[in-house]
């Protein structure tokens, strides 16, 4: 799904690991740290969180946490790719949305494996709600990565 407008989505895009704390939590501080760190080192952009991490484990307060944290640090000095991929469709819409308000470059989603089972993509099981998101998307289903 891309239009004339739609950003072009080149260079190096690392994915920022979620860094915890030594009781377990969540490190904002930490996650702030790396996105300045890669930033000096010249990356052209980067994404957060992957879709294949830690970022099953945290719960919507600290994903949406941690994405603010990320926008924040940014500062709109080099594009993010927000990672927003769930199980939960509806869930994957909220991250999406709030990406989208903080100014996310593009969203990466990878389809949920219940909807791949049931033979339903993410985009009909979205598309009610496709004007809220960027649009460009890096969409994982059956087939692998691609860009919409």
């Amino acid at each position: 799904m891309t239009s004339s407008s739609s950003p072009l989505i080149t260079g190096v895009y690392p994915v920022l690991p979620t860094p915890f704390d030594a009781a377990g939590l969540p490190d904002a501080q930490g996650l702030r740290t790396l996105v300045r760190y890669l930033i000096r080192s010249g990356v052209d952009g980067m994404t957060f969180p992957g879709v294949a991490s830690e970022v099953a484990t945290l719960s919507e307060a600290e994903r949406a946490s941690l994405m603010s944290e990320v926008f924040a640090e940014a500062a709109g000095r080099v594009p993010v790719v927000a990672g927003v991929s769930s199980t939960d469709v509806a869930l994957t819409m909220r991250l999406a949305r709030l990406a989208a308000g903080q100014g996310a470059a593009a969203l990466m989603v990878a389809a949920p494996a219940n909807l791949i089972r049931e033979g339903r993509g993410f985009a009909q099981r979205a598309a009610p709600d496709r004007g809220a998101v960027p649009r460009t998307c890096l969409a994982a289903g059956r087939s692998g990565w691609r860009r919409r």
